[in-house]
């Protein structure tokens, strides 16, 4: 065992009884950061084993705390502080050097280049870096192309012409062979942070057999959607020059065709898979209003009675300022998604819209009940930190 190794064990062995995991401060985290991830899976076993590297998978930073990554059930957005991390060497956080050309505008637009790559397909034989005997599917993604063709992209913007991993090609560079590149730099140390409590975390990113997240579920429903004869018959039927490579390129030939028959087998597909009570029931399953008002409560009676220390009341505002931001943007994206839903379902008459517009309505006054929490437990945090000033 490491020396590292073992005073992380001692350190756990101090603190009897609490769990001891990782987890990434979304204040240290740049967009256009690179992770890359292990875990004891089979999967994850046969990419490292096949690729002769010690990762195996790679997700995209886009924007404050937000991660996209390629999975098994397409394209989706994580927010990296609802995840954490078993061991601290089963990940490593990339980032690019401050001496590369442009490198801020370079991370940017790689950031910004990952967000039109949702939802899109995946491909186990990609991450290996197997070539395909057959044609390549455009819907076809895996997880460390999701990465690379953003910074391809992004560097060619700037003048760079090498690859991000000098040497290999775009189609054969797998997750593991990231932490090679002479552009990147390890920011693992400064963003990661090891944390203690009772009760460990739900979501971990090392974990082996982990549970479907809502949005990977999302995805892939949309994804089943997309792909099914009926609905696949009624794009040709429009006769449109489009190949939908996504539930959103979907979304955006109905808004164009206003086809009355595409939209009435959508609204079908939706109703037939309950897709939208499920979603609904899944994100308020994940975040538990309820029980973040009583956790809230249970808080806010601890500060202001004394019981915490100072360091932990400075902890819990930091904690609960960066919820406010992560759950902010979350509110900012489902205002726009709804206004667009409600506009395209009352130009056209479109159920699909309808339907989906409804979602979001939903999805909208979630996050603004759950902020109202978090803006009240941290108005009372810092008005309980004031006090203890002298």
């Amino acid at each position: 065992m490491r020396s590292s190794d073992k005073a992380r064990a001692a350190a756990a062995d101090d603190h009897s009884g609490e769990k001891v995991f990782w987890r990434f401060d979304p204040d240290h985290v740049q967009p256009g950061d690179i992770l890359v991830t292990r875990t004891p899976s089979l999967k994850s076993l046969a990419i490292r084993a096949a690729t002769r590297t010690e990762f195996s998978h790679a997700a995209l930073c886009i924007g404050y705390g937000h991660f996209i990554e390629a999975i098994g059930t397409g394209v989706c957005r994580f927010a990296i502080k609802g995840t954490s991390v078993r061991k601290r060497d089963n990940v490593r956080l990339l980032r690019l050097r401050r001496d590369v050309p442009h490198a801020q505008a370079i991370a940017k637009f790689a950031a910004d280049a990952g967000h039109q790559d949702l939802q899109r397909g995946y491909s186990l034989a990609g991450a290996v870096g197997v070539k395909l005997p057959t044609k390549p599917d455009p819907r076809a993604m895996f997880c460390s192309q999701l990465v690379v063709e953003a910074y391809d992209k992004a560097m060619r913007m700037a003048r760079i012409t090498d690859p991000l991993v000098p040497g290999r090609k775009l189609s054969k560079i797998a997750p593991g062979h990231l932490p090679e590149s002479p552009y990147l730099e390890d920011a693992t140390d400064s963003a990661l942070k090891q944390m203690r409590a009772l009760e460990g975390p739900y979501w971990y990113l090392d974990e082996p057999n982990p549970e479907q997240r809502p949005h990977q579920w999302e995805t892939e429903q949309k994804l089943k959607m997309l792909g099914s004869k009926s609905v696949q018959s009624a794009i040709k039927k429009t006769k449109a020059d489009a190949n939908p490579r996504s539930f959103f390129e979907l979304e955006l030939l109905l808004r164009d065709t206003k086809s009355k028959d595409l939209d009435a087998v959508i609204a079908a597909a939706l109703q037939r898979t309950n897709f939208c009570e499920l979603y609904s029931g899944k994100i308020a399953s994940s975040l538990d209003l309820a029980a973040m008002k009583i956790s809230s409560d249970q808080l806010i009676s601890r500060a202001a009675g004394g019981q915490m220390p100072d360091a932990d009341l400075a902890a819990e505002i930091v904690e609960t300022g960066q919820q406010i931001r992560l759950f902010e943007d979350d509110l900012s994206d489902r205002k726009e998604q709804y206004s667009n839903y409600v506009k395209r379902a009352m130009a056209a008459d479109l159920k699909t819209f309808a339907m989906l517009g409804e979602l979001q309505g939903e999805m909208r006054d979630l996050s603004d009940d759950i902020l109202a929490v978090l803006r009240t437990q941290l108005a009372a945090l810092q008005e309980a930190e004031r006090r203890r000033r002298p």
